[in-house]
This record gives C-alpha cells, sequence and structure tokens, in this order.
C-alpha cells in the first residue's frame, strides 16, 4: 500500500535516528541553537530545507544560507568572475583573473598565460571546499594539462578561473550587513618532526587529536593521496621520511580545512582596516546578507593597504561550524548570529 509522506517532520514526532543528520554540521548547529531557544523547527521531508517559527513567526533556510539572502546574491557569489566585478567597482582589491571555458582555443588559453603573472591559481569558477584548486602554476606545461584534464571530466559546471597567486596568510571572516562576526586563520594541513617518526606514523598521531574525532564533517582525517604525496616530493620528502625535531612538514599547499587543514581564531585581534574591508566587501553585492569572505594578507595585525591584501572569495551559504568550534582560540556564536538575521527580536 502506498504511503503518502508528510510533508514535514520534526525532530520530537519520528522514531528511530534524528531526522536531520544528513545535514551539514553547521546546519545541525542552527537547529540546536534554535531547541535552545524555544523554536520550534521543522525539516522538508526529502530535502535539505529547515522551516523555524519563532513567536507566529517561520522563516526557512537552507544550505547555509538564511531566508534574508536575496537569490541574485548567492548567484553571484557561485560565480568568482561576477563576483570579482562587483568587488572591484566597490574599490576592494581583488586576485586579477581571467575565466577560461571549455569551447576556448588554444589561442587564447595561450594569451591567458601570456597576460597573468606567474605563479598561478586554477580553480573551477564554481567550485567549493577547495576542490580542486591547484596552486604555485609556474610551468606552461603544467598549465595546459591541468585545464584539458579538468575539462575532460569536470567536477562543477562552468569555467575555469586563471588567477595570479597572492602570497600570504589566508583568512575566512563571517561577516554581516552590520558587523563582523567572527575570524579565522586557515592554515593548510602539516606534522611537525619529532626526530622520531616517520611522516606517514605523524599523520596517524595527528588524526587520533579527539577534535578530528568529534565530527568528520568539520575536521576530518588527513588522507593519504596523490596531493599529499606530490607535496612531500617538493620538500625531497616521502611517507616515509623521518623529519627531525620540530621540523615543519607541509602536506596540502592549499589551506582547506576539508583536506586536513587546521583553524585559529583571530576575531579579536584583527586591524580595524580589516573589519572595513569586509564590510566594503559584503555591502558590494546587493542583497547578501552574511557571507563568508576568504581573505588573504601578508599582515592581519597591521593597517591594509592596496599592496597587502586581497579578497580571494565571497560565500553566500559558508561552512561556519569551525567558526563554532576552533581547533585553537575563542568559539564564536556564529549560528545564534544566522538565526538573528531571521529574527531580529531573538535574545
Amino acid at each position: 500500500m502506498f504511503t503518502v509522506k508528510p510533508l514535514f517532520f520534526s525532530r520530537t514526532t519520528p522514531t528511530g535516528p534524528q531526522p536531520y543528520q544528513h545535514l551539514d554540521a553547521a546546519m545541525q548547529m542552527v537547529i540546536d541553537e534554535a531547541e535552545k531557544h524555544g523554536m520550534h523547527w521543522e525539516l522538508l521531508t526529502d530535502s535539505d530545507v529547515v522551516a523555524v517559527t519563532y513567536k507566529g513567526k517561520t522563516n526557512y533556510f537552507r544550505n547555509r544560507a538564511p531566508s534574508t539572502t536575496h537569490v541574485p546574491a548567492t548567484k553571484i557569489c557561485q560565480n568568482k568572475a561576477a563576483t570579482s566585478a562587483f568587488l572591484r567597482k566597490a574599490g576592494v582589491c581583488v586576485v586579477k583573473s581571467l575565466t577560461v571555458y571549455s569551447s576556448d582555443s588554444k589561442e587564447y588559453l595561450q594569451a591567458v598565460w601570456d597576460t597573468l603573472a606567474k605563479p598561478l591559481v586554477i580553480k573551477p569558477a564554481q567550485g567549493m571546499h577547495g576542490d580542486a584548486v591547484h596552486v604555485g602554476i609556474a610551468d606552461q606545461a603544467e598549465y595546459f594539462s591541468l585545464i584539458q584534464s579538468y575539462f575532460v571530466q569536470p567536477l562543477y559546471g562552468g569555467g575555469l578561473v586563471i588567477e595570479e597567486m597572492f602570497s600570504g596568510k589566508e583568512y575566512r571572516i563571517m561577516v554581516t550587513q552590520e558587523k563582523v562576526l567572527a575570524v579565522i586563520e586557515r592554515i593548510p594541513a602539516f606534522v611537525t618532526g619529532d626526530g622520531e617518526h616517520t611522516i606517514r606514523e605523524l599523520i596517524k598521531l595527528k588524526n587520533q587529536l579527539p577534535i578530528r574525532n568529534v565530527s568528520q564533517d568539520i575536521y576530518p582525517h588527513i588522507k593519504i593521496d596523490d596531493d599529499l604525496l606530490a607535496t612531500l616530493k617538493r620538500q625531497e620528502k616521502d611517507i616515509e621520511s623521518v623529519p627531525t625535531k620540530d621540523e615543519t612538514i607541509h602536506l596540502r599547499r592549499v589551506s582547506n580545512v576539508m583536506a586536513g587543514g587546521e583553524t585559529v581564531d583571530r576575531t579579536d585581534e584583527i586591524h580595524p582596516s580589516v573589519a572595513k574591508i569586509a564590510m566594503q566587501t559584503i555591502q558590494a553585492i546587493p542583497g547578501l546578507s552574511w557571507a563568508g569572505i576568504d581573505f588573504m594578507t601578508t599582515d592581519l595585525f597591521s593597517e591594509q593597504n592596496e599592496n597587502s591584501y586581497r579578497i580571494i572569495e565571497v560565500n553566500a551559504a559558508p561552512e561556519f561550524d569551525m567558526h563554532e568550534l576552533p581547533m585553537q582560540g575563542k568559539a564564536r556564536p556564529v549560528s545564534f548570529e544566522f538565526l538573528k538575521l531571521m529574527f531580529p527580536d531573538l535574545s
């Protein structure tokens, strides 16, 4: 007999496993925060749309984007070239970049190579989680090879962004139209030698740290893959090398938390000019109520200028669980601020 599923279900009605376990860690944090404030929530059946009701008012959110963010703003942020255009118009410093597509001729790809200063970064125009990002491309043969391999089996729709590489430390800034919520430093995966253990053993030890086993959605285990082995090779190391005591061994070139990167909260340490740039950035994109800004700078703690920083990306539906659970530093109540965007009288 066919049974029609209910349109919504909440945590309190079904039996068995909690119904929101397919949602990512950040969305689960929002639901948990809603319950702390006596809010009623329901999940649209077979989806990731959540309805939250507070004092008789209902709002919806999906994929870490609140109902206060307009659809055009989300579309702009999904397209890195469009985002850069809006930011440049607002006077915010962005990396110089060009977008290429599978239909582009080899002559055009050559012109892109000749135009941009090396080294380069190559990444999907509509990527996420730092997937398929290649940095430090200074060899022309590697440049053409990466582009060709991507278009054979692209991870995401759209083209590839080719951009000039900016050297500095990378930070994620969570911001609303009114204020900076949190700033976290993202550090590429690494291990520190003790003069006894191999790199393989040091990775295993780091994967056993309690914070890497709280939630694999937030801090996954470091995986030994081709990218990691290639990073070691650049340092004239292999997986069985034994680093000297206190020697830092880089495992990734990209500061991707999902690839084993680490986090340090820096919210209370930033220079006021960093907050000013973050506000300029979000206000440059119409209809964007909150954002996660990927910010690179040579010095987070000093006055910023056109040579010291670049905005790399703006995310309309950012991962923010790492702000609630940083590896080092103070936890920030981003989930509460997310709900407060939709319910301003929440306290």
